[in-house]
Formats: structure tokens, C-alpha cells, sequence
């Protein structure tokens, strides 16, 4: 079911870039990703890009399950691929657009979370106050908490004084 998913959400993806790559071959000459690039490179680079991601993803998975571990894989897989990153400098620009297309596209994920919500209508009525309420301590721990290391003081700064 997941991997029927994220196939949808993929072609979802690729299909609105594909034509924003159109409509922009009039306007502006081939600059990025999104810009349309001779004998369907574009879809190439695309693909690929989104299929390093999904690598991490499955990396990730694998390591978790063959050291089982009890830790989200895909968090793994994030870890792995920000560790990638750092040894190679940052991320390209393609890797760059292709990550960008996804966050530009992230509300989709959430079609599956409001079904769940109309499906289990019987559930939030009978918890939904408990539920709100530990969504409501738990955002807002995490803001306390991002809000105290965010504001904090780093090593170099108290180094540099």
C-alpha cells in the first residue's frame, strides 16, 4: 500500500514539473531542473534524483531490519543521507530542485491522514479530546524545546568571546 503511495505521489510529482517544464520553454532559456533539457534529460535527472532518495529511504530500511533496531527507517535512511551530503559538500543542483519539488508537493501526503480521519470518525469522537490535547503538549514541547536550542548559545560563539 505505501509503495502504491509514494509510485502515485511520484508521478504526481513528476508530471506537474513536467509541466511547469513546458509552459517555461517559451519564457526563459534551460537553466535548472525544471527547465526542459534536450532528448528527455530532464526526466532522466529527475528520475534519478528521486531515485537516490528513495535509496536512503531503503538503506535505511535494510540497516534497520538487519540490526533490528528499534528506529524508524526512513529516519535512518534521512541520517544517512545528510552524513552523504556532508562528505560530498552539500547537495547538487538537481538533487537540490528534485528534493524541492517534493516539499513543494508534501500537502499530497496529506489525503491519506484526512481519509484516516472520515474512516475512524467513531475513534475521534469517543478520544478526540485525548488526542487533542496530547497533540497540543507534544507541539507544544517540541517548540519549548526548539526554542531553547535554537536560542542557545553555540560552542564557537562562546569560544570566539
Amino acid at each position: 500500500m505505501v509503495t502504491v503511495a509514494a509510485l502515485c505521489f511520484a508521478g504526481v510529482v513528476y508530471s506537474s514539473m513536467h509541466k511547469a517544464a513546458i509552459a517555461t520553454t517559451a519564457s526563459s532559456p534551460p537553466t535548472n531542473l525544471t527547465s526542459p533539457r534536450p532528448n528527455g534529460l530532464w526526466e532522466r535527472v529527475m528520475i534519478g534524483q528521486l531515485l537516490l532518495i528513495m535509496s536512503f529511504q531503503l538503506a535505511g530500511e535494510a540497516i534497520v531490519a538487519l540490526v533490528g533496531l528499534n528506529f524508524p527507517g526512513p529516519l535512518c535512511g534521512l541520517l544517512l543521507m545528510l552524513a552523504w551530503l556532508a562528505l560530498r559538500g552539500g547537495p547538487s543542483e538537481e538533487l537540490s530542485s528534485a528534493a524541492g519539488t517534493l516539499v513543494d508537493h508534501l500537502g499530497l501526503l496529506f489525503v491519506p491522514a484526512g481519509a484516516a480521519i472520515i474512516g475512524f470518525g467513531t475513534l475521534l469522537l469517543s478520544d478526540g479530546m485525548a488526542i487533542a490535547g496530547a497533540l497540543s503538549l507534544s507541539t507544544g514541547f517540541a517548540i519549548a524545546v526548539a526554542g531553547l536550542l535554537g536560542g542557545a548559545p553555540s560552542a564557537q560563539s562562546l569560544h570566539k568571546r
